[in-house]
């Protein structure tokens, strides 16, 4: 029950995720970005 995703790619995913909100985080303590936007950004070839 884990959707289109592997172990591993939710593991990476989820893990590239985190690290990229905590920068965010730590460049401005808002807590506005949405974690979808976020996926997306990561799933954006560029």
């Amino acid at each position: 029950m884990h959707g289109p995703f592997t172990k591993f790619e939710w593991h990476a995913l989820s893990g590239f995720c985190f690290f990229h909100f905590n920068a965010h985080q730590t460049e401005s303590r808002q807590v506005n970005s949405p974690l979808l936007h976020l996926i997306s950004e990561a799933l954006s070839p560029e």
